[in-house]
């Protein structure tokens, strides 16, 4: 599982109903809070919410997968994230790097569209979409120095990299992007050539 300081902010906001403590939890990769509320019989807002939260603790990796699929096929748009997430991770790990990319494209392309529907933006000129581009998100700080270091090195080694201020859960992140392409193969392969060489994890991010 990734760290879930990766996940937007927007992810609590877009909770609605769900139970904010849970997803609170599942942000912060705090996997025994989750299970603890679960067994002091926390009030699951939907069954959606109550089936991804026991998969989590399934330790069954298969029955898990299943259920993140079934919920990924079906699911609100916040559990259908959380999902190809979790499946995303499953793949990867298990050398299935296609299957893996198709949630990461999913992902990368699905982030901003939920900041959206928590915070519609005005009407954006068609030909500015046409300028989003991915990048790799490659470092989350909470302190600009150690971000400015990682930005450092990695302009030695001729990348166009910056530094992205966020607030995610309250907390001011100083996330390090590294320039991708408007095209996902093009940035998923510089993704994996810094993966390789640095043993960096990464979170594609379209923007």
């Amino acid at each position: 599982m990734r760290k879930m300081v990766w996940l937007t902010g927007a992810l609590l906001t877009l909770a609605h109903g769900q139970n904010a403590a849970l997803l609170a939890a599942y942000t912060q990769h705090n996997i025994p809070a989750i299970e603890k509320m679960v067994q002091s019989g926390v009030t699951f807002e939907s069954e959606t919410e109550k089936r991804f939260y026991t998969a989590l603790l399934e330790p069954d990796a298969e029955k898990a997968v299943a259920v993140y699929k079934h919920i990924f096929e079906q699911g609100s748009a916040l559990f259908k994230y959380l999902s190809a997430d979790r499946l995303h991770d499953y793949y990867y790990a298990r050398g299935y790097y296609t299957t893996a990319a198709d949630y990461g494209r999913y992902l990368a392309d699905h982030e901003k569209v939920l900041a959206r529907e928590e915070s519609p933006a005005p009407d954006v000129p068609a030909e500015t979409a046409d300028n989003e581009q991915y990048y790799i998100q490659v470092g989350a700080f909470g302190m600009a120095d150690n971000a400015r270091q990682m930005v450092n090195m990695l302009r030695t080694q001729n990348y166009s990299v910056r530094v992205k201020e966020r607030v995610i859960n309250n907390r001011t992140l100083y996330c390090v992007w590294v320039n991708g392409a408007k095209d996902f193969q093009a940035t998923l392969k510089l993704a994996d050539q810094l993966r390789q060489k640095y043993h960096l994890n990464y979170k594609l991010i379209k923007e």
